[in-house]
């Protein structure tokens, strides 16, 4: 086995992509599809995309949620509050679309862990500008436990969706590389900068797509670049061809780690090739690392290279991460 296959072989058994199993019996247990006619989509994107045209409006409604792991509120109830706002919004900017306000839902044992909490939450909100509306706490819980639902608003033809990809299109890696490993975020990027920077750098997404520069968008999660790939491909029915030297890293943290990472910021995004320069320069623009890392494919098969060898780290045809499958569109 070469050194490639042995890095294919640890990045198809990464926690974070394991942990997104369970998805497929959900998926099998609801189905594929919402049989309404004013959800636009919803399993296998970032956020659920509602049109509110069906009500009389022109823009879509973007709702997400997401929980933090129970060892983590427990440990670090403060950061807790603040990343879950944080990996909230960015599932929202990751369609295009703004965040418009979140609730939580917060289970403690203590006072104290439910006042650390709520700083966090604080500090989230004003960092992005995101209100609280609202929420239910449950006091006396076993374990403390944190999650939050976040809505936004996206305009219909602005959006972007997780399935676009298309064979002929380039792959771009966008992360704030400047940060902080951290135990249970993976990588800091942004609770320790200015908030004005933050919130700019995450608005470069919803100028991407407000100019209409890309195919898709998904945030890079717990699965990290390689397994959040592997996802956008796997609903799209495509593949790609990764050379992953060109990934943007920072040069404290090896190759391996850093595939593996959950940023704050980071994000990755398809284009048509000629588009790639004007996106990246909207990333240059903000002094985010961003870069053409490779290219989408028809064998749907998600394949790294280091320039000299090539290993299969997904093949779709029979592999599966969450097992939602390209719909009939």
């Amino acid at each position: 086995m070469t050194d490639l296959d042995e890095l294919a072989k640890n990045l198809r058994l990464n926690e974070g992509i394991i942990r997104k199993k369970p998805i497929q019996k959900i998926t099998e247990i609801l189905g594929s599809k919402l049989k309404n006619n004013y959800v636009l989509e919803a399993y296998g994107e970032d956020s659920a995309a509602i049109n509110l045209r069906e009500l009389g409006q022109n823009d879509v409604v973007l709702f997400t949620n997401d929980a933090m792991r129970s060892q983590f509120v427990e440990k670090h109830p403060r950061d807790a509050g603040y990343f879950c706002v944080v990996v909230n919004v960015k599932d929202i900017y990751a369609m295009g679309g703004k965040p418009l306000g979140f609730l939580s839902v917060i289970s403690f044992n203590n006072e104290e862990t439910l006042a650390e909490i709520m700083h966090g939450l604080k500090k989230g909100s004003e960092i992005f500008r995101c209100p609280i509306l609202g929420g239910h706490i449950i006091p006396d819980a076993p374990s403390p436990s944190l999650d939050c639902s976040t809505i936004g608003a996206a305009k219909k033809d602005e959006i972007l969706y997780s399935h676009g990809s298309r064979p002929g299109d380039v792959l771009i890696v966008t992360i704030d590389t400047d940060g902080k490993e951290t135990l249970f975020t993976g990588f800091d990027n942004t609770s320790f900068k200015d908030p004005d920077v933050v919130r700019k750098n995450f608005e470069t997404i919803t100028t991407i797509a407000h100019l209409k520069l890309a195919t898709s968008c998904k945030d890079v999660s717990m699965p990290g670049i390689i397994g959040t790939l592997g996802m956008m491909l796997e609903v799209a029915g495509t593949g790609a061809l990764v050379d992953v030297r060109n990934v943007p890293k920072p040069d404290s943290i090896s190759l391996e780690d850093w595939l593996r990472v959950n940023p704050g910021f980071g994000y990755l995004l398809t284009t048509h090739p000629n588009l790639a320069k004007q996106a990246l320069t909207i990333f240059k623009k903000q002094n985010i690392a961003a870069a053409v890392v490779g290219e989408i494919t028809e064998d749907k098969q998600l394949v790294i290279t280091d320039g000299k060898e090539k290993s299969t780290v997904f093949d779709f045809t029979k592999d599966a991460i969450t097992g939602i499958k390209p719909w009939d569109r």
